[in-house]
This record gives structure tokens, C-alpha cells and sequence, in this order.
């Protein structure tokens, strides 16, 4: 596909990253990781899910607000937050 002289690779989502399930977190101590649902931040914990640059997507009602985040989270289980990508994660955020 071609737009504005830009050349456009159509490929599987799966292909380009990775998507994480959220967790219950209560059975965690207060710390200083914090712990992300569909509405934002929550609270923060002793322990992480995922350490790096995330985009996160809501599993149910927040689809199409994505949350980006960079370092140590925790996600609960009505947000989804992606890893191990093939491409630029920046990109993915904003498009």
C-alpha cells in the first residue's frame, strides 16, 4: 500500500509484538512499582509485570484510549500491555 509516497507493509499484529495478560496484585506488598487498570493508576506494589516501554490496551471499554508507559508496571487484568517487539513501539502508540 502506498500513501504520500510512503510504502506501507500490511502485516499480523502478532508478528510485530507481543501482548501480556494483566494480574490480580492484591496479594502484593506496598511498593514502588506502579499497578495500571483501564481507568489509570491505581496503586503501586512491591513487584512487576513487564519493565520497559509498553503500550498498554484496555481489554473492555478503554480500547481506544492506549496508555503508554516506560519502566517497571503492573497491569491488572482488564488491561492488556504489549512486549517483545519487532518494530518501533513509538509508532504503534501514536498511530
Amino acid at each position: 500500500m502506498m500513501t504520500n509516497d510512503i510504502e506501507w507493509k500490511m502485516v499480523k499484529l502478532g508478528d510485530v509484538i507481543r501482548i501480556g495478560n494483566g494480574r490480580d496484585y492484591k496479594h502484593l506488598k506496598s511498593g514502588d512499582i506502579p499497578v495500571y487498570g483501564t481507568g489509570g493508576y491505581m496503586c503501586s506494589v512491591n513487584d512487576y509485570l513487564y519493565d520497559g516501554d509498553t503500550v498498554c490496551i484496555g481489554r473492555k471499554g478503554t480500547i481506544d484510549e492506549p496508555q503508554f508507559h516506560s519502566g517497571k508496571i503492573w497491569t491488572v487484568d482488564t488491561l492488556f500491555y504489549t512486549h517483545s517487539f519487532n518494530q518501533n513501539i513509538y509508532f504503534m502508540f501514536f498511530a
